[in-house]
């Protein structure tokens, strides 16, 4: 989940977006742009704005991508703001830089949480950091798999050893004292016999023992991986109907703030030269002011001003 901030028709953001949307690994991502002004007198207070707001939902994003794409030193000195690098170092998100300059690192790259060289860049970050994640847990299945069989195998080789090693045993005292124990032949073999029965049984019932103690380990780490693939895939879910939520909602304000509404209860907005008229100082006599009504617009001349 990315908070971007970026001017909205930056070529960078389109370049971003269209990288990290057509991964070939098909991982989704939920990606809401901050717009900001990135070049400019006032580009640095924007950008601060923009992360004020993403700070309002900092719970809902894992990530913050502040993105351009290029441009000359001139229009890049906004980066080396000391105020905009504060904000980077106390925010609480890690920040990802991809500003576009490849020869130059800006005050902003230098106390990022990471800095790459292009918006591309930064996608390629984040997608290979979710496939790193995706190799670990692959890693760890096959280690607990591996430590398992591991496990058995060894087993295996100790009761072999084991056996190998009693029948000679027993064959080599017999030899020794075959001599001597002429005379009671008869006994000592059924001596014999009955002791290597009762070990052939105890080793029978070891054997069942470490049999039924691996078989149970071997369930215990099934279930406890079973365990986990379940309160990863809880988690993953409740997730992603918490970020529905949390879209609704965005949607939801987004919709309230739409200027339409004020427009509809009968209030007008006037523009001149593309920006909003808040005060008369602002025009002058003879100048082409538009007016947007709730339907429709009207183009007017100022004669006079209060």
């Amino acid at each position: 989940r990315i908070a971007i901030i970026s001017s909205e028709t930056a070529a960078g953001l389109d370049d971003f977006i269209n990288q990290i949307e057509g991964n070939e690994y098909g991982y989704k991502f939920y990606l809401k742009v901050f717009p900001a002004i990135v070049q400019g007198a006032k580009a640095e207070e924007s950008i601060m704005q923009a992360f004020d707001r993403v700070y309002e939902h900092e719970d809902f994003f894992d990530a913050v991508a502040l993105i351009r794409g290029g441009g000359s030193k001139s229009d890049l000195s906004c980066f080396d703001h000391y105020d905009l690098a504060y904000y980077i170092t106390q925010f609480p998100l890690p920040v990802i830089t991809g500003i576009g300059h490849e020869r130059d690192d800006s005050i902003a790259d230098l106390v990022a949480h990471t800095r790459m060289k292009t918006p591309t860049a930064v996608a390629e970050f984040f997608i290979s950091k979710i496939g790193d994640f995706e190799s670990h847990v692959d890693e760890l299945g096959n280690a607990v798999s591996s430590g398992v069989l591991e496990q058995i195998d060894n087993a295996a080789q100790n009761l072999n050893q084991q056996s190998y090693r009693f029948v000679p045993l027993v064959n080599r005292k017999i030899g020794n004292k075959k001599e001597h124990l002429s005379s009671v032949t008869n006994k000592l073999s059924s001596a014999a016999k009955a002791m290597i029965n009762k070990q052939h049984q105890h080793l029978h019932y070891r054997k069942q023992e470490l049999s039924h103690s691996l078989e149970q380990q071997s369930n215990k780490k099934k279930n406890r991986l079973k365990f986990l693939q379940e309160k990863l895939s809880h988690d993953i879910t409740t997730k992603l109907m918490q970020a529905r939520h949390q879209l609704a909602m965005f949607a939801s304000d987004n919709d309230h703030l739409d200027p339409q509404h004020i427009l509809n209860r009968g209030y007008s907005m006037t523009t001149f030269n593309g920006k909003i008229v808040t005060n008369a100082e602002q025009v002058a006599k003879s100048d082409v002011v538009i007016t947007r009504l709730s339907s429709g617009k009207i183009k007017s001349k100022v004669v006079s001003k209060e």
